[in-house]
């Protein structure tokens, strides 16, 4: 399973990857500490299936695009896919 991180916290990265370590599941761990890198590379590798993720686990606040929007433009790519990417979103904010 080939994972991505997509958020602007690096305590939230070493966290994850160290997660991912202890599992058998990840063969593989990306990281992107905005949304436009991880939709800039996401556009990059559309076509080629053996490079998409499998997971993206994806902060809701970032700087530049935030989740929301990489979530949105997600949607208009998510047919050129040649596999499903499932999608989990988080945040590590208190605010509503």
């Amino acid at each position: 399973m080939k994972i991505w991180i997509v958020d602007d916290d690096e305590l939230v990265h070493l966290l994850v990857k160290r997660i991912v370590s202890k599992g058998t599941f990840a063969v593989g761990l990306e990281s992107f500490f905005n949304g436009k890198e991880a939709l800039d590379q996401l556009t990059l590798i559309e076509d080629k299936a053996v490079l998409l993720p499998d997971l993206i686990l994806l902060d809701i606040n970032m700087p530049m695009y935030d989740g929301w929007y990489l979530i949105e433009k997600f949607e208009t790519l998510k047919n050129k896919l040649m596999q499903k990417v499932k999608i989990y979103m988080f945040s590590s904010s208190i605010a509503p």
